[in-house]
């Protein structure tokens, strides 16, 4: 068995910074996640708020149409 080249040695570096990054890139996807949700649920809050909003303008606007006539 022959000595390890500073090939092998490259690779090795090169093996272990790919596993550094890889569990980096898990560890930053698992901790942006409830950032994630939270995102979307305050998106769905927001639409609700919007739909609500919409038709009440609408009620308002028939009222109008009605106290018109």
């Amino acid at each position: 068995m022959s000595a390890p080249t500073r090939t092998d040695a490259a690779r090795a570096l090169l093996a272990a910074a790919w596993a550094v990054v890889t569990y980096a890139k898990a560890q930053l996807r698992y901790s942006m996640s409830p950032t994630i949700r939270n995102h979307a649920a305050v998106r769905a809050a927001a639409a609700k708020r919007d739909a609500r909003v919409r038709h009440s303008n609408e009620l308002q606007a028939q009222l109008r149409r009605s106290q018109c006539r």
